[in-house]
């Protein structure tokens, strides 16, 4: 069989207009696709923010405002789904419209040859049986196109993450060495940056004791945090070092401290008492669970729970009170029996009493390791061996006015 020229001209003057004009639908699909995806995101966060918040609204009698609010936002969720659903299914649209075009413009020039005589019906039988096949390589790249945005969208969530600085030291990873050989950590010239590059911490000099609670103080953004995740090994500082030493004063690895973090807000996962302290040290036995809550001054509201240890304390700890979740924490914290203990802010939004209670815990578990907590309460501040005030991305050491405590 032959070439048919004419066909030859058609397809070769259609076909370069296919991805021509994907190229023009899809950056424009691209564009209404991202202010879209933005919208369901908005929208998603602020469902979810209104499911969480109900049981606040039912106490002040605004929820049937919350119900319309969350009607609304689920009807305006699924009309922005559907327009993207629209966008998405633009570009694909577009190439077939303009590949099946191009087979009519074929069909209808054979179909003018054919009733003229110039063209046999073989050759046009055989052309248009085989025209769509021209559009195939085009149809597999729009789909590998598609593949390829869904890939890079969720590239560009994962970047964030790679971007993140590696981590200072995995301490605790290797062989641990014995328990209470660590003497202190020291700082010596550290500079700490975010991952966009901006300097928090610069010129940092300082030293964490064992038997000695230190506490940072400073105003919020100070750099407090910055340096607690730098002693966790979160940060990796660009300049300067940071070194452990064993209580002859002898260098040791990083990797041989055994750290602990209580964080501002202490995740508690729905079960027992028993079941959120395991979350430390699985396989830990009554005693131990014992002897650590009793350490963080928690043993007492534990037992008098309806069920001690195995009382369910419900969703994100719902039915403890502050306090308690953050004393709670501090005794899963504990019971690895950490070299250094890092506390963020572990009395923030409590009332008076229930920091106090925190406070005093603190004080007990400093025999024996170094603890470090940045805050803002003065109860932490009077109770401090050591005080450092994190204030421009530097730490000046202040000194210490304990009060008396009862």
């Amino acid at each position: 069989a032959g070439v048919d020229g004419w066909s030859f001209v058609v397809l070769a003057c259609t076909g370069p207009l296919v991805p021509v004009f994907m190229v023009f639908v899809g950056y424009g699909a691209q564009t209404i696709m991202d202010r879209r995806w933005r919208e369901l995101s908005l929208l998603g966060g602020s469902f979810l923010d209104a499911l969480r918040g109900l049981k606040t609204l039912r106490l002040f009698g605004r929820t049937q405002d919350s119900l319309d609010r969350i009607t609304r936002l689920a009807e305006a969720h699924g009309r922005t789904t559907l327009s993207v659903m629209k966008v998405a299914f633009l570009t694909s649209a577009s190439l077939e419209f303009f590949s099946s075009l191009s087979i009519a413009l074929v069909a209808v020039v054979f179909g003018t040859r054919l009733l003229a005589g110039t063209a046999d019906f073989r050759s046009a039988f055989l052309v248009l049986l085989l025209a769509p096949e021209y559009f195939m390589p085009l149809r597999t790249f729009s789909a590998s196109y598609h593949a390829r945005q869904n890939a890079r969208a969720a590239m560009e969530h994962m970047g964030k993450l790679f971007a993140l600085p590696a981590q200072a030291g995995r301490y605790g990873m290797q062989t641990p060495q014995p328990v209470g050989s660590v003497g202190a950590l020291a700082c010596a010239g550290l500079e700490v940056h975010t991952p966009d590059g901006t300097t928090v911490l610069q010129h940092v000099t300082c030293h964490f004791a064992r038997n000695r609670l230190t506490v940072l103080t400073g105003a919020s953004g100070a750099g407090k945090t910055t340096l607690l995740n730098t002693l966790l090994g979160f940060l990796q500082p660009v300049a300067g070092r940071l070194e452990a030493y064993d209580t002859s004063g002898r260098p040791m690895a990083l990797d041989g401290v055994r750290m602990a973090w209580v964080p501002q807000h202490p995740l508690m996962i729905f079960g027992t008492v028993a079941d959120n302290l395991r979350l430390g040290v699985t396989g830990a036995d009554m005693q131990q669970l014992r002897q650590a809550a009793e350490l963080a001054d928690a043993l007492g509201f534990i037992e008098a729970l309806p069920d001690g240890f195995e009382t369910h304390i419900g969703e994100r700890g719902s039915r403890l009170s502050g306090g308690q979740v953050r004393r709670l924490a501090l005794a899963r914290a504990l019971l690895q029996n950490p070299d250094v203990l890092v506390l963020d802010e572990p009395t923030a939004g409590l009332d008076v009493v229930s920091a106090l209670h925190v406070a005093n815990a603190l004080r007990r578990c400093v025999a024996g390791r170094i603890v470090v907590v940045a805050t803002h309460r003065q109860a932490l501040a009077d109770r401090a061996d050591v005080l450092l005030h994190v204030a421009g991305g530097t730490v000046e050491s202040l000194p210490v006015q304990k009060e008396t405590v009862a």
